[in-house]
């Protein structure tokens, strides 16, 4: 019952219960850790239930479409929706059912705040395009070309580097960064996800590019 106690609290905190580990396997958190990390949070081990909001907390849509949002519970509610720009909509909303946010929202990230008595729950709303930006150039069946830089070669004592800083010297269209390979001392095919799990060995035969003189100045 203990076990499962903590295991609760650690979801109900965002801990997950596994991870991928430096070998590419999924690998279980144990329970001492869950407990320190719990204790870093300064979150009690004896919830058993993750409270249960109207709305979640993010909700992401497509610009364009209909944006529908359920709202769980009973009662009326009201609710405030103030976008990126500061302009505010409002509304009431029935627990239990759904109604639709209002047309035509412009992409970026909202603010929809739901209240009931004395009850406020937040909820991101992201309205986000189709797909992702795609240049005249594309469109039209053109070419382009650009740098791909591994993000640790641009690395100094103090910062990662700013990849913005190496592509207008070589006249680059644009500049793809990778974290491939980063914190491996070995050959492998996968690509970094970033999961802290996999950040394990380091890749020690990599030099900072970025302190470099003949690098810097090649590319001037």
């Amino acid at each position: 019952m203990e076990r499962k106690r903590l295991d609760n609290a650690a979801l109900a905190a965002g801990i997950s219960p596994n991870y991928i580990n430096a070998h590419g396997k999924p690998q279980s958190i144990g329970a001492e850790t869950k407990r320190r990390l719990l204790d870093a949070m300064h979150r009690a081990t004896a919830a058993t239930k993750v409270a249960v909001t109207p709305v979640p907390n993010v909700m992401v849509y497509t610009a364009g479409k209909k944006m529908p949002l359920a709202v769980e519970g009973s009662g009326d509610f009201s609710w405030l929706l103030t976008t990126e720009e500061g302009v505010q909509h409002k509304g009431h909303a029935t627990g239990g059912k759904a109604f639709t946010l209002p047309a035509k929202l412009p992409e970026g990230y909202h603010t929809l705040t739901l209240t009931q008595g004395e009850q406020r729950t937040h909820c991101r709303i992201i309205v986000a395009p189709k797909r992702c930006y795609e240049p005249q150039a594309l469109l039209t069946g053109q070419k382009l070309w650009g740098a791909c830089v591994q993000l640790y070669t641009l690395r100094s004592e103090k910062k990662l580097g700013d990849w913005r800083l190496w592509r207008s010297p070589v006249d680059a269209d644009g500049c793809c960064e990778t974290r491939r390979r980063i914190y491996w001392p070995e050959p492998d095919s996968r690509p970094l996800p970033g999961k802290p799990g996999e950040r394990q060995p380091v890749q020690p035969l990599i030099p900072p590019l970025a302190e470099c003189h003949l690098y810097r100045r090649e590319c001037r």
